[in-house]
């Protein structure tokens, strides 16, 4: 019934960590439910970011010298999937990897609930897992794209509308974004213009992560830099 009520850019709004936050409509029946019991979903993005979060940290054991260093590129292995698709009172992070290794102190979120913990319950409840895609680089991790089923989710470089950047089979531009220009990207933390996480590698490099800037154009970063985020979860 989404389409009959809903239109894309539509707002709604519900408590983030006891807070009023604003979500936006950004797809309808764009994704596609894990449960084959479900077809439609609409698709929500909060209208700014919520928090500054760590994508993933420096792993000291690795043996690539950026990875080491700057952290870790690969989306399905972060530090950040893991907390946004957390119900728990206090986020226990899991180690993904031989080399993995736990958030570090510049982004305290992490010390907290899981994401799912903080916003209202009856959101939660209607929630539902979709079938998403990224990138991986080329460097470490062979190309191709790493497919991955969760609740919430960074958007891709594709799905703001700019363009494709590596293997990005599956991945569409979601309709709130269609032609968009930059100052229709830009989000807000605490009153401010924020640089915001998308999920993309900078696939040439194995820890660099595509972002948003205040002004709403694409840039990349050091994965263990703490930026604000901006997720999406889907009603179904």
């Amino acid at each position: 019934q989404a389409n009959r009520y809903f239109r894309i850019g539509d707002q709604l709004m519900s408590l983030y960590d006891g807070e009023p936050i604003v979500w936006v409509v950004v797809g309808i029946d764009h994704d596609e439910p894990s449960d084959p019991n479900y077809i439609n979903s609409m698709t929500i993005q909060t209208q700014d970011c919520i928090d500054n979060v760590q994508f993933d940290a420096p792993e000291p054991n690795n043996l690539d010298e950026d990875r080491k260093n700057k952290g870790n590129n690969r989306y399905i292995h972060s530090a950040k999937r893991q907390w946004l698709n957390s119900s728990a009172d206090t986020f226990q992070w899991q180690s993904q990897h031989q080399y993995d290794a736990p958030p570090t102190s510049s982004s305290n979120i992490y010390n907290g609930p899981g994401f799912l913990k903080l916003i209202d319950p009856e959101l939660v409840a209607v929630l539902g897992k979709v079938k998403k895609q990224v990138a991986r680089n080329t460097v470490t991790d062979d190309g191709g794209q790493d497919i991955f089923e969760d609740k919430v989710f960074p958007l891709s470089r594709v799905e703001v509308g700019l363009d494709s950047e590596g293997d990005t089979t599956g991945e569409k531009v979601y309709p709130y974004y269609q032609g968009a220009s930059n100052a229709d990207r830009i989000k807000l933390l605490n009153g401010s213009a924020r640089h915001w996480w998308l999920r993309s590698p900078f696939v040439s490099t194995s820890y660099l992560v595509r972002n948003m800037l205040p002004g709403g154009s694409l840039s990349s970063t050091y994965a263990y830099n703490a930026l604000g985020a901006a997720p999406a979860c889907v009603i179904i």
